[in-house]
């Protein structure tokens, strides 16, 4: 789990071997990406820019272990006018160095670049205080992922029980508490909200009292009938959910209805699920790249588009999106290569939320967030609205609709890639509710 990464500060001399008599073979620029292949104190044996040699560690900055708060748009430098490389999820792990003007270089999805500073969590860093095992699960009945030596450093992110889940870029998993040292030795906090506590009884029904369902007019447009029906049918625990925000309840109607046109169930009564090939690819496929390259695929420029999938290797290739039998098919195929990897790669029920958000919403496996979806629209409602207020005070996803701002908002929730796009849809949801409640 040691950080394999790093950058120049000034600069900086690449030698041949570990010492000042040896051979300068170039000058590397400050700021220039360092993958460090060993150390020898006080020498880095790194590779930076197609040359491999020696640097002196004095001149080298390491960057810290972080995840996102919200999705975020990465910029090629510091500013909201840069261009876009990249756009991550919440809850995604990447690297940071130093602050530059309110920005901070990162390291994401191993591409660098520029995000804002108010965007991100730091865990609590450790070290292992002997060799212990890191596990998949926080229990020793769960298999174990590799043995960490003494002296390991270890980014934690939170507590359960006697055990420590932990992660950065390379790998995560759960450490028993008695190998665990942070200096001070105090217990850590968690850098996580693990439970969510509603102000909302858990007797409210559902659906809304007769007086308050919406009834569109013969002839009304299928956005108002679509708003109509998701407010029929949830607008009881909706709107004092939305009260408890301080935000309109039209607009999380508004957002059931792009996220998943207000259906958290298809119509043989399973989960609405979409399975996300690139981000599978991140979670699994990466480690595993001849397998998942035999039945996965999508576009190397846009990752997010040209989803294909085939079973075996004499079978076509297919397309999945739009079709709920086909997406629990790839769904139920990517399981049995590895569960967790698979549902941490959905977006599930009414408002879609992916299951690598699961600890945002409470919860603490993607399994039992997934169970949860699968057996309850009010769970999923329930996670609509903490998904919303997410982890940081004040909430930017709050803030976004109590002024109305579909498209910051739309940027936050889904990511900013097509925020406009979405954002002037919840827009237009929004305002047919107003017009049906005129």
């Amino acid at each position: 789990m040691f950080t394999r990464v790093g950058r120049t500060t000034t600069e900086l001399n690449l030698r041949e071997g570990p010492g000042l008599n040896y051979t300068i073979l170039t000058k590397l620029p400050e700021g220039t990406r360092l993958t460090i292949q060993a150390v020898e104190e006080p020498w880095i044996q790194v590779v930076a820019s197609n040359w491999e040699g020696y640097v002196h560690q004095d001149y080298v900055e390491f960057p810290l272990t972080a995840k996102t708060t919200v999705a975020v748009g990465v910029r090629e430098s510091p500013g909201e006018q840069a261009a876009l490389v990249n756009a991550l999820f919440e809850d995604t792990l990447l690297l940071t160095f130093q602050e530059e003007d309110g920005w901070l270089p990162v390291i994401a999805l191993g591409q660098p670049g520029y995000i804002p500073t108010d965007t991100l969590l730091y865990p609590r860093v450790a070290k292992t205080t002997g060799h212990v095992n890191l596990r998949i699960g926080s229990g020793t009945e769960h298999r174990i992922l590799e043995m960490l030596p003494p002296e390991t450093q270890i980014h934690v992110w939170r507590e359960e029980g006697e055990w420590f889940y932990v992660a950065d870029t390379t790998m995560s998993g759960y450490l028993h508490r008695d190998f665990v040292g942070f200096e001070d030795q105090e217990k850590p906090k968690d850098a996580v909200v693990t439970e969510h506590e509603s102000a909302v009884p858990v007797d409210v029904t559902l659906e809304p009292a007769d007086s308050e369902k919406l009834y569109p007019a013969s002839g009304a447009g299928k956005t108002e009938q679509q708003v109509a029906g998701i407010w029929n049918r949830l607008g009881g625990l909706l709107k004092p959910l939305a009260d408890s925000l301080k935000i309109d309840p039209a607009v999380t109607v508004a957002v059931l209805a792009v996220e998943s046109g207000g259906r958290g169930f298809g119509s043989d009564g399973r989960m609405i699920i979409r399975f996300e090939n690139h981000i599978f690819y991140q979670r699994w496929g990466k480690e595993h790249e001849d397998v998942y390259r035999q039945h996965f695929t999508f576009s190397a420029d846009k990752s997010w588009t040209e989803h294909q999938w085939r079973p075996s290797l004499d079978q076509p290739w297919k397309t999945f999106h739009g079709n709920q039998a086909a997406e629990w098919e790839i769904l139920e195929f990517a399981c049995t290569l590895d569960d967790t990897a698979a549902k941490l790669s959905i977006s599930m029920g009414g408002p879609q939320i992916m299951g690598f958000n699961y600890a945002s919403l409470g919860y603490a496996s993607v399994q039992e967030m997934f169970d949860a979806f699968a057996a309850s629209e009010r769970a999923q409602v329930m996670g609509l609205f903490d998904f919303i207020q997410g982890r940081t005070t004040p909430s930017r996803r709050v803030a976004a609709l109590q002024a109305l701002d579909f498209t910051e908002f739309a940027k936050l929730y889904n990511g900013p890639g097509q925020a406009e796009t979405y954002g002037n849809l919840i827009r237009g949801c929004y305002e047919a509710f107003h017009k049906l409640k005129a």
